[in-house]
């Protein structure tokens, strides 16, 4: 007799972005509130996905571009008419974030891949939960007592599993993180590896300094940037560093970003591809949440907020003056 799988976070969060949906069409009644309260009382994962597709709805209302002072009455009305169509956009994304996932339970190695704008969840045998954004391939071998992961490419989430016997190791190129139970990002980025960390603790450290039998600990809040010219570590609220992982629910978060580097994080979830012409327009900056896989947001953005030309090439849009 099969054993039925858990309801996968993506299943959750779908149905969290039905509920606020259906909230906030016409006729809702008490009977629905109670369903809802219900449907929350449930379960604590219920209730996280809810607040969290519920703070994107609130996040894109709030979307702000920065205009020319001399914007008009007619202008502020264009500007609040996109910006719900875009609030709607983002629940659909938040709520229907494209993705699968995976249960690892044979002991050998396997390679999970993404392409160009998926995402994945993948649930190993020990609990642990690792999420892949796009583009990204991770290695991941549970075999001979190892835990084991390694970031080939792009960008992954980690949720481990404490386990004092059976520590996790997540290599990227010469770099290896150890952790015995915690949630962090990795970035393996062209000249540079990003390390996240949201709770727990973990070490870090290269091939070289582990030739010298040192190793850098993390705690909670602190981003650690690692190039060829050595390693730094900031630290920043644990809040802000989740907002660098909206892209778990299909969302990119842009707070005072420059439009040319709005449109290189757009390029990473899209084949088609931004291109900023004009070094001036790419000065110019936006804040705002948006779902990543839209670009008709994105352009529509553009268009309404910014005196800005975008041309539709096929392969690629060209934004200019």
């Amino acid at each position: 007799m099969s054993v039925p799988q858990p309801r996968s976070a993506i299943d959750i969060k779908k149905e969290a972005g039905e509920w606020l949906e259906r909230r906030d069409r016409a006729g809702w009644t008490e009977a629905d509130q109670r369903e809802l309260d219900a449907w929350l009382a449930a379960s604590p994962a219920h209730l996280l996905a809810y607040h969290r597709v519920a703070q994107a709805w609130k996040e894109a209302e709030r979307l702000i571009a920065l205009r020319r002072p001399a914007a008009d009455r007619s202008r502020f009305g264009a500007l609040r008419a996109t910006s719900v169509k875009i609030a709607a956009g983002v629940v659909a994304a938040a709520a229907l974030v494209a993705g699968s996932t995976y249960y690892l339970n044979q002991p050998e190695g396997r390679l999970f891949k993404t392409a160009v704008g998926e995402h994945e969840i993948i649930t190993l045998r020990d609990g642990s939960h690792i999420e892949l954004n796009t583009d990204t391939a991770v290695n991941v071998d549970l075999s001979s007592g190892r835990r084991t992961a390694s970031l080939e490419k792009g960008e992954a989430y980690f949720e481990i599993a404490h386990d004092a016997s059976r520590p996790f190791t997540v290599k990227v190129g010469d770099h290896r993180i150890t952790v015995l139970g915690t949630k962090f990002r990795v970035l393996d980025a062209p000249g540079k590896v990003e390390v996240a960390l949201l709770d727990g603790r973990i070490w870090f450290d290269t091939e070289a300094s582990r030739k010298r039998g040192q190793s850098a600990l993390m705690s909670p809040g602190q981003v650690l940037v690692a190039t060829a010219k050595g390693i730094s570590v900031t630290s920043e609220p644990v809040r802000a560093l989740a907002n660098d992982l909206s892209w778990r629910d299909g969302l990119l978060i842009f707070r005072h970003t420059s439009l040319a580097q709005a449109a290189r994080e757009y390029n990473r979830y899209n084949a088609r591809k931004i291109v900023i012409a004009d070094a001036a327009a790419g000065k110019l900056t936006i804040s705002g949440v948006l779902p990543t896989n839209d670009l008709n947001a994105f352009t529509h953005m553009v268009k309404t907020f910014f005196d800005l030309r975008v041309d539709d090439e096929g392969k690629q849009i060209v934004i200019t003056r």
